[in-house]
């Protein structure tokens, strides 16, 4: 009975190092693989983490903006030619859209200058380009590019996204 509990003692000594042993190997692992995600972490932060912050901060700003619409009243009703040279006229509402509260102020204050360009843009347009739905979308972008280069020369940037007809009538 003696020789089986020396060798149970001498059993349980035997395993006690080795399983000691897989624990500090465990241990070394994790502590490893902590200290390789803390580099991989430092190093994400000095060299890319700050400006990918600063990146989605801005599209968040961007996107949290309301546009803002300011109509061009009153309703435009000018007078055009045909192919044929017959007089033609059209009728449109424009809104001008902006995310700049300072645009929209411009906007008003130059309305005369800015309604003037669009009714001489307006007065050059055709008939026949116009019944086309490129024809419109070309004639949209022009007088968006009418109405930022006004803004341009007083405002010193182009402030409007875009231009509306919410009213496009042709006779």
């Amino acid at each position: 009975m003696a020789d089986e509990e020396t060798k149970d003692a001498a059993a349980s000594e035997e395993e006690a190092p080795s399983g000691g042993g897989k624990k500090k190997i465990i241990l070394l692992a994790v502590g490893a693989i902590a200290l390789v995600a803390a580099a991989v972490g430092i190093t994400v932060m000095v060299i890319g983490g700050d400006s990918a912050e600063e990146t989605v901060e801005e599209v968040v700003e961007e996107e949290l903006e309301e546009p803002i619409y300011v109509a061009l009243d009153p309703t435009f009703v000018v007078n055009y030619k045909d192919a044929d040279a017959r007089t033609r006229f059209l009728k449109a509402d424009l809104n001008l859209m902006t995310y700049e509260s300072e645009v929209e102020e411009t906007i008003s204050k130059h309305m005369p200058l800015i309604r003037g360009k669009l009714v001489s843009l307006f007065n050059q347009q055709i008939f026949e380009e116009l019944i086309h739905q490129e024809g419109k979308d070309a004639f949209r972008a022009a007088a968006l590019v009418e109405v930022q280069s006004v803004l341009e020369t007083h405002l010193g940037k182009p402030g409007v996204e875009q231009v509306y007809f919410t009213t496009f009538v042709m006779q």
